[in-house]
């Protein structure tokens, strides 16, 4: 592939997140409230092998884990308590065992009944957030959030996309430095230096030591740009998100990888459980 190969790559790709961003603030400017909803997956508490219930227990249960839910008003205009025809009601599959909030922001103002399981939010400023952290009597069950609002477009459901955009930014900004400095290589390669003369040993000697250092410089410029990058668009996503949801959408995005070695250990214990049967 040659340069412009890539250039054109990278140009398609800038040119999908230019429309994936308009398309965005142009839903936000139509849709002045709209509720944000997410929940992460069960984290467990305890670690059951062969689904083996708590023979102690009541009512009987085959884990218990942990769910942190997420309300956050991604809309410009406040989300108040008449804005829903019930408040919201969270079920599940699994025993509840406990429901609490865990964070939100100062200003915003929420009623929480733990006895039936309903939240009432009564303001929610735009940008504000909260999160409900749920116990559950399983660790696979995940959450019902019953949400009944005035018109069925003020909630949806959010992605941890917002967390993955600094290092989107990132990558792509040491891609295109790194495009940058192979571009003069590709140009020489095309052209070549016709020399008369045979160099010498320490000419050639002196060559490899400039193209070792090139190397060491042009695979560490575009490490550190991407690096910096990164920082700063993160920084920047932090100034616009609310802390609250930031930090719930920093867990969502790595709790997958958290669930996934969970299940590699339980199945290696099921295995040297068996052997010991």
């Amino acid at each position: 592939m040659t340069i412009d190969t890539w250039l054109g790559l990278f140009g398609a790709f800038t040119g999908l997140v230019g429309i994936y961003l308009a398309y965005h603030f142009y839903i936000k400017s139509i849709r002045t409230k709209v509720l944000g909803i997410a929940y992460t997956d069960p984290f467990p508490l305890v670690l059951v092998l062969d689904s083996t219930p708590f023979k102690d227990a009541e009512p009987q249960i085959s884990g218990r884990s942990k769910i942190q839910i997420l309300f956050w008003n991604k809309g410009s205009a406040p989300i108040e308590s008449t804005d829903f025809l019930s408040p919201i009601h969270i079920t599940a599959t699994a025993p509840i065992i406990s429901m609490e909030i865990h964070d939100k922001d100062p200003a915003a103002s929420v009623n929480l009944d733990k006895e039936k399981h309903c939240i009432s939010i009564e303001l929610l400023r735009p940008g504000e957030a909260l999160s409900i952290v749920l116990q559950l009597a399983s660790d696979t069950c995940k959450p019902d959030v019953n949400v009944q609002m005035k018109s069925a477009d003020m909630s949806t459901f959010v992605t941890s996309i917002p967390t993955i955009i600094p290092s989107l930014v990132g990558i792509t900004c040491a891609v295109a430095l790194a495009l940058f400095e192979i571009h003069p290589i590709f140009n020489y390669h095309s052209t070549g230096i016709e020399t008369s003369t045979e160099p010498t040993l320490i000419v050639r000697f002196s060559i490899i030591i400039a193209l070792l250092a090139l190397l060491i410089i042009g695979i560490a410029l575009p490490i550190t740009f991407g690096f910096i990058a990164k920082k700063i668009a993160s920084n920047l996503m932090q100034r616009r998100i609310t802390p609250v949801a930031w930090k719930f959408l920093q867990l969502k995005s790595s709790s997958w990888n958290i669930d996934l070695k969970l299940q590699e250990f339980k199945a290696f214990m099921n295995t040297k459980s068996n052997m010991w049967s």
